[in-house]
């Protein structure tokens, strides 16, 4: 028998093969699972929350920075977009007697736009007629410009505002036309890129501002972002993101604008910072080791001072207690502890299969009493339905034939299997055929209302739970009036659905008013009255004991039945 080790149960040995550590080893090896796992857990974690928290920051600052710049070169665009054509306006007819209108437009745009312009006026043939002092834009001038650039693009479409990078000035203009559309010139205005500089000088990353065939307008990296040529280095990434070039590891964002003639870029270098990070790394690598030597090896006393399978069998009884069954015991230190761990998950997992199947039975006795109550609303209604169909086919067919329709959505809708629950909408659609059915039965001696706010016409409802309140209204409202007026309502009040049945009929007596709310209050209905039990009942059993049903009624001056129901949507 070497080898075995038994233990008595129930009158009779179980033989223990598998080997146990002691109960002071295992609490030592539980201690160092509970200390430096977690503890590295939370380092890794952190660790992504730092790595995470830099993408975000560089990503955020990069895109910030170019929608500033973008934004003050549309401002820029837009400013001038308006100023030109009036500057096109005066230049129409003797522009050099305007000169004093034409330098407040020019010194209005400058100071909205933070930065000196140039502007130059050519006649047709791109010869100058006037421009502002010591402008330095005389490239326009010269032949070869006349058949390429912006004066190109101008020419092209000579009623629009044309944008266009050109000798490192930021180009916009617009023909001038007299009232036949005939092209008179040019007005041409420039922005030298030191302006625009001075402007962007708060951009913290690395920019690059170009034309659309990548050449430099304005960097504050030029030596940095160009190649020999003054082409911005990385003109061939199309999309935003992380690069790495020639060792160099960078975030790009870039932006295109004024119809992809201007691009913007900005450009993080993220070497500075990776180096920071794994250096980070490498210190809390280096201090999480000396505290797991440390934890280790400090075990070996601690292990002896605590008992945690104990407080395991503590807590596990307590999460019974408060009625968390799903709690699992498992203690596999000492032969005793696991003996009495077998023996708590045994008698939990009956325990709770028991309450499972108890709640499981409990459902079931209360879907069926639902149906029975529900099932008991449909028979009645039709009998009376069919009976003044009856009459009525003999008085006036048409209406017989209405009624018949109505009829017919009306069981329809009763026997349609869309479960225990509707929506508000459907209920009213089938509470509307029901009161075209009365309408035609009682004709002026009935009236009806219905106002149901639209914020509650998704909110999910009991199937036919409506229907039977409007015939007890009309059953019991004409008992001794030859007129009826039926109101619905139905709001969402405090986080419960009301729904409201009014009548001005007959009314109730206090007693009658007394004996109804008593019969309400009954588990079961032993008085053999339905009606307003059934519903009252249906909806308790489906939602609980605080929904129902509710009566107010004094005698001469009808009856008010309020419905409570959760809002579910």
């Amino acid at each position: 028998m070497n080898g075995w080790r038994s233990s008595t149960r129930y009158g009779r040995s179980v033989p223990m093969n598998k080997k146990t550590t002691t109960f002071q080893e295992n609490i030592r090896n539980t201690f160092i699972s509970y200390a430096i796992i977690p503890s590295l857990i939370l380092v890794c974690l952190a660790m992504l929350l730092f790595y995470w928290s830099w993408n975000y920051s560089i990503i955020h600052y990069n895109r910030q920075d170019n929608e500033q710049i973008t934004h003050t070169l549309e401002a820029i665009e837009n400013t001038w977009s308006t100023e030109v054509s009036k500057l096109c306006d005066l230049a129409k007819d003797e522009p050099t007697q305007k000169i004093t209108d034409i330098y407040e437009i020019i010194y209005a745009a400058d100071r909205s736009n933070r930065c000196s312009s140039q502007v130059y006026l050519l006649d047709d043939k791109g010869a100058l007629i006037w421009n502002v002092e010591d402008a330095d834009m005389d490239f326009l001038l010269q032949p070869e410009y006349q058949q390429w650039g912006i004066l190109r693009m101008i020419r092209q479409q000579p009623e629009m505002l044309s944008t266009y990078i050109q000798n490192d000035f930021l180009c916009m203009g617009q023909g001038i036309l007299d009232e036949n559309g005939k092209f008179l010139g040019y007005l041409v205005v420039g922005i030298p890129g030191r302006e625009c500089a001075d402007i962007l000088s708060g951009i913290n990353r690395k920019y690059a501002i170009t034309d659309e065939m990548g050449w430099i307008y304005l960097s504050n990296s030029a030596e940095y972002l160009s190649d020999e040529m003054g082409r911005f280095l990385w003109f061939d990434k199309k999309q935003d993101g992380f690069f790495t070039e020639n060792n160099q590891h960078f975030y790009l964002t870039q932006n295109h604008i004024l119809s992809g003639q201007i691009g913007v870029y900005t450009m993080t270098d993220t070497d500075p910072k990776v180096h920071i990070m794994w250096w980070m790394i490498l210190m809390i690598v280096v201090i999480f080791a000396i505290i797991g030597i440390v934890t280790y090896y400090s075990t070996r006393k601690v292990s002896a001072k605590y008992t945690q399978d104990v407080k395991l069998l503590a807590d596990a009884f307590t999460s019974v207690e408060n009625g968390e069954w799903n709690t699992n015991l498992t203690m596999d230190s000492t032969l005793e502890f696991q003996v009495i761990g077998k023996a708590f998950n045994k008698m939990i997992d009956s325990m709770r299969k028991q309450v499972e199947e108890n709640k499981e039975l409990a459902l079931h006795a209360a879907f069926a009493q639902v149906k029975q109550l529900e099932s008991q609303f449909n028979p009645h209604f039709l009998f009376n339905t069919l009976d003044n169909i009856r009459f009525m086919i003999h008085i006036d067919a048409n209406s017989a034939d209405k009624m018949i329709t109505s009829l017919s959505k009306l069981l329809r809708y009763s026997i349609h299997d869309s479960g225990e629950e509707i929506s508000v909408k459907e209920d009213m659609e089938n509470i509307q055929s029901y009161f075209n059915i009365l309408q035609i039965r009682y004709n002026k001696r009935f009236a009806y209302e219905v106002n149901i706010e639209e914020s509650i016409l998704d909110c999910m409802i009991p199937k036919l739970i409506m229907q039977p309140l409007v015939e007890n209204a009309v059953k019991y409202g004409f008992t001794d009036r030859d007129k009826l007026t039926v109101k619905i309502k139905g709001y969402e009040k405090q986080g419960r659905l009301i729904f409201s049945c009014e009548d001005d009929g007959a009314g109730m007596t206090p007693q009658q008013l007394k004996d109804i709310r008593r019969r309400l209050q009954q588990k079961e209905n032993k008085e053999g009255h339905l009606g307003l039990y059934n519903i009252h009942r249906r909806i308790q059993l489906m939602y609980g004991e605080e929904y129902g049903i509710f009566l107010e009624s004094e005698i001469g001056q009808g009856v008010v039945v309020v419905l409570v129901l959760p809002v579910k949507r």
